[in-house]
């Protein structure tokens, strides 16, 4: 079939099965029978030892394909400014960096029929997990909003988008994502 249009339909599936159903509301419903009210148990399902990191990259990498790159960055982004508001978890650039390996998977899965191929035939063999999201688990998260302004000042300053490029080149490493 078309590589590109499977490739979606599996990434849409991930997304809504380990990221959140609520992403039917940018595609229409899709759940029915038994998976009317989402999927069971899923928290062994781990990158780098996180749950939360796969929801992350997921949730991204559908948000990718509802609404493009800057929805999905906007939206992880946004999450993480309310995390250190108004939720004990604070601003974590390492959910950032596997919202930006979500978003770039998704990009090369379904930008091109030589990407959609090439991720097939990366998936079709045994990986790990360092196949897809790079070691992330030394990069600041915790960060009260206090706390983020002190050591980052603004989103759009200078140290912060260092921080988003540091990101951006560990995933530009990973080979199914050149």
């Amino acid at each position: 079939g078309d590589a590109v249009e499977e490739n979606k339909a599996a990434i849409f599936a991930i997304s809504m099965f380990f990221g959140d159903i609520r992403l039917e509301r940018f595609i229409g419903k899709v759940r029915d029978g038994e998976f009317i009210t989402g999927p069971g148990k899923i928290s062994n399902v781990l990158l780098q030892d996180r749950h939360d990191w796969v929801q992350h990259f997921t949730l991204s990498a559908g948000l990718t394909l509802a609404g493009g790159r800057g929805i999905a960055d906007f939206i992880g982004e946004a999450k993480e400014v309310d995390d250190a508001t108004n939720k004990a978890s604070g601003f974590s650039f390492t959910d950032l960096a596997a919202d930006r390996a979500g978003v770039r998977f998704a990009e090369i899965a379904t930008g091109s029929a030589d990407g959609a191929r090439r991720i097939q035939d990366f998936l079709a063999r045994p990986i790990s997990e360092q196949q897809f999201l790079p070691e992330i688990r030394d990069l600041p998260e915790g960060l009260t909003a206090a706390q983020f302004e002190a050591q980052y000042g603004e989103r759009d300053s200078e140290k912060y988008l260092r921080m988003v490029a540091e990101i951006d080149r560990r995933i530009d490493t990973i080979p199914m994502y050149r």
